[in-house]
């Protein structure tokens, strides 16, 4: 397969920072699959020359870079991100890279599945866009549960950019035919979305066995100053100093320790963020310069050689529930690979493997003073931690080895690329449609008494020129399939549909009456159907009812298309502003189902304006000429296939 893959985040050994995306794609290319990333990079790392591989460059086109590394093919976004901008900063370059994304993934031939990892959500946008482009599966994988951290971190508070992240949040999650998330309780709040369980995988952050080496000696690290003096019982934090980190529970237990006056402890911070320079300063302010170090981020391969020196890995978040269960932190499994027992500050999933392991101590949230007990225990049971280190190096060879990892991860995405599972597309909640129609009702009982002067004058131009009656009324299949008497202005000679090429009109089909030619074109003669909407059977917007017959029988539409059903059935839909009569069934019934699955007022308004737009334009109504041989072909298929089952 070839397979795009979207990581905003993208990194490699020789760059700082988690390398999940490198390995599982490397994995992938090994598997035979060809591996197209779409990433970005921080524009000071691009001007120091980090791009990910020392000789990987190929060349830069604008404000893409793209290189090679290890059989995966780059393509790297220039960006100006720095860990100290404020959300609204961080969020405009996250669409902005969604936008650049998707434009290259639409300059990408001959793919085959577009995956997209998260964070930002944002990724998700480009990623189910892109996989609809390229009429391919989309897999999602969840490394965090967006929005629900945030707002539960008090980030988010305004209502209408809550409600905007968590429709991002759903089309994402409906777009997919897989969604792999990091850790359970991930999992769980996937699912608690109505997304189908079945269809969910969890595979967790992994283990680098083959990048660290436990209890390797290097005198280089041990004298090193960054990480303290000889002989200093070193705890270690390694990533982002954000705000969801929490780090002030280290130096509040810190100071505590410098009360107790105790010493030969070292606490070794290794990375960035935006409340570092507040965090050092807060040191040096309390004199807490003696217990701490920091140091800048450093590569993976450095931190491989790092880590294994250290004595404790310090696994600090804020006191969130949400934490809890939304966490798959990299850090952890690099201790683990390190072969370092983990002191972890929050409960939770990995709290708990920790003391079903013995790979380290968890402490209680918010208690300086048992934080500080556990370290000085920590620092006098240094046999027992040996111990716990190698617990914590088996239990990564044995459970979250990535060579184990990778194969599930590979085994998922050639699944979904082999089966084609159909987007999940739920019934739209209650609330909405209720709503829906009851002033579909309304405003079409208003309009059938404003319209009554028009409507007659309709009746008798049409009774006027041509034999017939006045209405056009025929079978169609509403909501669930059940069968519905439709009614249009008649726009055809009597019995049209025993003639020439039957359902199917083109623009100059000689069976159209004068009048139907204008009532076709402005889309007058479906103002009968308002009765339809006020007998609760059609709405004025949603898919368009197929006859009972074609282009196929209920029974025989697949489960995806079936979806279409799901709604009302409309005077306008998503499929007339974007194809009308120009495009097969098929190719309609897939705008019906994605509309199905984005349903809402927003999107409804949309479609009627759009509908307008359509109506003065006189937009599609019979199939152009590149089109219409296609439509003919489909439609004595269709109709072939339909005849051959009757007649079995």
């Amino acid at each position: 397969m070839h397979i795009i893959y979207i990581h905003q985040y993208f990194k490699t050994p020789d760059q700082s920072g988690g390398i999940r995306s490198y390995e599982m794609a490397r994995r992938l290319v090994k598997a035979g699959h060809r591996v197209s990333m779409i990433c970005g990079i921080n524009k000071i790392e691009y001007e120091q020359g980090k791009i990910g591989h020392e000789q990987g460059k190929k060349s830069k086109i604008g404000d893409i870079l793209r290189w090679e590394t290890d059989g995966i093919d780059v393509y790297q976004h220039v960006e100006p991100y720095s860990a100290s901008m404020s959300f609204v900063q961080r969020w405009l370059l996250f669409r902005k890279f969604a936008g650049k994304a998707l434009k290259t993934a639409k300059t990408i031939e001959n793919v085959d599945l577009v995956f997209a990892t998260s964070t930002p959500l944002t990724v998700g946008d480009p990623g189910r866009l892109a996989a609809k482009f390229h009429g391919c599966p989309f897999v999602f994988e969840v490394r965090d549960l967006w929005p629900e951290l945030p707002i539960a971190m008090g980030i988010i508070k305004n209502r209408l950019l809550k409600w905007y992240l968590k429709q991002m949040e759903f089309r994402a999650y409906n777009a997919a035919s897989v969604i792999i998330a990091l850790s359970p309780g991930i999992k769980d709040g996937i699912i608690e979305t109505g997304y189908p369980e079945e269809r969910v995988a969890m595979i967790p952050n992994s283990c680098d066995v083959d990048l660290f080496f436990p209890g390797k000696t290097n005198e280089d690290v041990d004298h090193d100053p960054r990480f303290g003096q000889p002989g200093d019982f070193r705890f270690v934090f390694s990533g982002a100093h954000g705000l969801a980190n929490g780090l002030d529970a280290v130096l509040d237990a810190v100071a505590v320790l410098k009360k107790r006056e105790v010493r030969g402890v070292r606490f070794c911070f290794i990375g960035t963020g935006s409340q570092k320079p507040r965090l050092m300063k807060r040191a040096k302010d309390e004199g807490l310069d003696d217990y701490i170090t920091w140091t800048d981020p450093i590569s993976k391969k450095e931190l491989a050689r790092v880590l294994p020196q250290m004595d404790v890995g310090m696994l600090i978040f804020l006191n969130v529930p949400a934490f809890y269960r939304g966490m798959s932190p990299n850090k952890f499994f690099d201790y683990l690979a390190a072969g370092i027992p983990t002191l972890c500050n929050y409960p939770g999933w990995v709290a708990d493997d920790i003391k079903e392991h013995n790979a380290g101590i968890v402490v209680s949230p918010n208690d300086p003073e048992a934080f500080a007990d556990v370290v000085t225990a920590m620092m006098n049971r240094r046999e027992e931690m040996k111990i716990q280190g190698k617990n914590a190096r088996h239990f990564a060879e044995t459970v979250f080895s990535r060579n184990l990892l990778g194969d599930q991860f590979v085994q998922i995405l050639e699944n979904a690329g082999k089966n084609m599972i159909s987007p999940k597309v739920s019934p739209p909640k209650k609330f909405y449609p209720f709503i829906k129609s009851f002033f579909d009702r309304v405003i079409a009982l208003f309009m059938i008494v404003g319209l009554s002067p028009l409507f007659l004058l309709f009746a008798v131009w049409i009774k006027c020129s041509s034999k017939g009656s006045v209405f056009f009324i025929q079978e169609r299949l509403g909501r669930n399939g059940k069968i519905f008497r439709i009614y249009k202005f008649r726009t055809m000679v009597d019995n049209a549909i025993t003639m020439g090429t039957g359902l199917r009109t083109d623009e100059n089909d000689p069976r159209i009456t004068k009048i139907g030619h204008f009532l076709r074109k402005t889309s007058l003669d479906e103002l009968p159907q308002l009765i339809n909407i006020l007998k609760g059977e059609m709405s004025f917007i949603g898919p368009r009812p197929p006859v009972p017959y074609h282009p196929y029988k209920y029974d025989d539409y697949n489960e995806t298309q079936k979806k279409r059903f799901l709604v009302k059935p409309g005077i306008s839909g998503y499929a007339q502003v974007k194809v009308r009569n120009n495009a097969t069934w098929d190719e309609r019934i897939v705008y019906d189902v994605e509309y199905v699955g984005r349903i809402g007022f927003l999107m409804d308004v949309y479609i009627f304006f759009a509908t307008i737009f359509c109506t003065v334009f006189g937009k599609n109504v019979y199939p152009g000429e590149e089109n219409r041989q296609k439509i003919s072909d489909t439609h004595k298929s269709q109709q072939g296939v339909q005849e051959k089952k009757h007649d079995e």
